[in-house]
């Protein structure tokens, strides 16, 4: 496992009714950080699981941050191998406390993609990690446990060229148990799974036919023993890709992405009978301006949580969005909710009912800076959410920059003339400072420079500090200097 790396945050907090915590914030590094799943904590506060190359760009790494109830940073995990790609798509608690976590890597014997299932302790620390799939390309896009903490897993697997339908179980240890294949004529996709009542597993994806240009919305039912209950396809929703699932009472409710004329596309929701895999209803966002929809979830009223995006005159980019609606899916078209982000593109990529009554969304953004960052956004159960303005906290002026807290600290920070590294070992080092930008403009070794590292030379700004120790990357740090 590679080094502990944490991220900067920019905070934007508010209180709503009955003293629930309601905030925006992004967290991010040098490089790019996307936010895919969260889940509320038994122990309180929340995880999120996505990817980070920060610091071993090009690679990318699984990432896991955790923050408190009101988004305070806790801890930061990355997992991976420094020349490899390995994603976090989807998030869980078993019953000890520990993580599970699923995505997909490309280290695999054959160099090509594979699923990839990861345990962790409440601390965040791998307790194991491993792999799924074939020769081919293979994607995990989602899980789901029952109440024996077995892991219910559905993707993708490429079997001598067509992409099939992939969902399988393992045991608490990852242990596989059984797989099963969905076939189509078509190229398909499994992007959501659940499980109702503990006992039938649910799936939904889409399959597309390149040479006559057409996605169908699919859905499926197995049981817990491997057995195909039933699939079922909807080519009458047109263009369509479904982005995830969830069960309520005895109903799959779908969420998706319906693709019209002139490259508009709307937010589509469905509900689908769990024994007889017949639609029940399907509504559509009517707006004028083209929108997604990538997360699901019902809270305990019954009510249907929906993340995504949309397009507004103000930026041809996407802005964070979210909904609320009852059980049948009603008053979609009403006027959509306040957006969440800012003047970049902002997603949300799931969203999940918390204790409080309220919901938080995560996703990503580059409102706040030139990179992506993870989004996080706190709801209220009554719709309060945090419209401030962050739009412009610069870092580089603010009078109370936060640090990335890596093992080796620096000091002072903000700094007009030296910082100083707090650890024995420093004498041993060499430095880079980059510009935020990635441009080098100073580099050296710290026994030369007896009075800290000298930054007078350097115009007032944020700037990036990396120590080595025989070539070897030992901190990332960000500091402030001063006028």
């Amino acid at each position: 496992m590679k080094r502990l790396i944490n991220f900067i945050c920019l905070v934007i907090v508010a209180q709503a009714a009955y003293g629930q915590a309601v905030f925006q914030r992004s967290y991010g590094g040098p490089g790019n950080e996307y936010g895919r799943a969260v889940i509320e904590c038994s122990g309180g506060g929340y995880l999120i699981v996505g990817s980070t190359n920060s610091y071993y760009n090009p690679s990318t790494d699984v990432y896991l941050l955790r923050v408190d109830e009101n988004g305070d940073y806790l801890w930061g995990r990355n997992i991976g191998e420094s020349s490899k790609i390995d994603w976090g798509i989807d998030l869980a608690e078993d019953a000890d406390g520990n993580f599970i976590i699923a995505g997909y890597t490309d280290d695999s014997p054959s160099g090509s993609y594979d699923g990839l299932l990861i345990k962790t302790d409440p601390d965040g620390q791998v307790i194991w990690k491993k792999t799924f799939g074939g020769d081919d390309w293979d994607f995990i896009e989602g899980m789901a446990l029952n109440n024996a903490d077995e892991i219910v897993l559905a993707g993708s697997k490429t079997v001598n060229g067509i992409q099939k339908g992939w969902v399988f179980k393992t045991d608490s240890d990852g242990e596989l148990i059984w797989e099963t294949l969905i076939e189509s004529s078509s190229q398909l996709k499994i992007t959501g799974v659940d499980i109702c009542d503990d006992q039938n597993i649910v799936f939904t994806g889409f399959s597309s036919n390149n040479l006559l240009e057409t996605k169908t919305f699919v859905v499926g039912r197995i049981s817990q023993e491997c057995e195909i209950v039933w699939v079922t396809n909807y080519p009458e929703f047109g263009q369509y890709e479904a982005s995830g699932c969830v069960c309520w009472e005895n109903f799959i409710i779908s969420i998706g992405t319906k693709y019209e004329s002139n490259d508009y596309s709307r937010i589509n929701l469905s509900s689908i009978d769990l024994s007889s895999g017949l639609l029940q209803w399907m509504r559509s966002l009517n707006n004028p301006e083209p929108n997604v929809g990538l997360g699901i979830n019902v809270n305990l009223l019954g009510n249907i949580l929906v993340a995504g995006g949309i397009k507004d005159i103000i930026s041809p980019d996407y802005s964070a969005i979210s909904f609320e609606f009852n059980s049948q899916g009603q008053d979609i078209a009403a006027e959509y909710a306040v957006l969440q982000g800012s003047i970049g593109e902002d997603l949300f990529y799931d969203v999940v009912p918390v204790s409080d009554g309220g919901y938080v969304c995560v996703g990503h953004s580059n409102s706040f800076g030139n990179n992506y960052q993870v989004l996080l956004s706190k709801i209220g159960a009554n719709g309060e959410r945090d419209l401030t303005n962050t739009d412009f906290l610069d870092l580089a002026t603010t009078s109370n920059p936060q640090i990335l807290e890596n093992e080796i600290k620096i000091f002072p920070n903000p700094a007009q003339d030296f910082i100083q590294v707090d650890s024995e070992e420093s004498l041993n080092y060499t430095f880079n400072i980059l510009g935020i930008d990635g441009k080098q403009f100073l580099d050296g070794n710290i026994k030369d420079q007896p009075d800290g590292i000298a930054i007078r030379s350097l115009p007032s700004g944020l700037f990036i500090l990396k120590l080595y120790e025989s070539g070897e990357l030992k901190s990332i740090s960000r500091f402030v200097k001063l006028p």
